[in-house]
């Protein structure tokens, strides 16, 4: 009922609606959008809800996101040769062999290239 009563009020009430809506950080309801609105300044964005998605994975992404974890962190050189850390992304990928998880030594000489 609101709603039909700020479109009816269009001059008055639906400026003070919306701006009511924008200060409380509240989405307005579509029946008290006046029709012959723009909607493109009204509709609202998926943004706040999309979740993005991880790049496929690659031997060659695992070696740039250890690479990067490395470089920010203090002795994280160390981590890559604990069983702990490797049983960790082989659980995040299973079809990753051990062989596949770059040793200390590849991961400094990468670094340094």
């Amino acid at each position: 009922m609101l709603q039909t009563h700020v479109v009816c009020n269009k001059r008055t009430h639906f400026q003070v609606y919306k701006q009511w809506c924008e200060v409380g950080g509240i989405m307005m309801h579509p029946h008290a959008i006046p029709p012959g609105k723009d909607l493109a300044v009204m509709q609202m964005t998926l943004d706040a809800s999309l979740v993005l998605r991880p790049p496929a994975f690659t031997k060659d992404g695992l070696l740039e996101y250890i690479m990067e974890l490395i470089v920010t962190e203090d002795e994280a050189i160390q981590l890559i040769d604990k069983p702990a850390f490797r049983c960790l992304l082989q659980y995040a990928c299973p079809s990753l062999t051990n062989k596949d998880i770059p040793h200390r030594t590849k991961l400094t000489d990468t670094i340094k290239a």
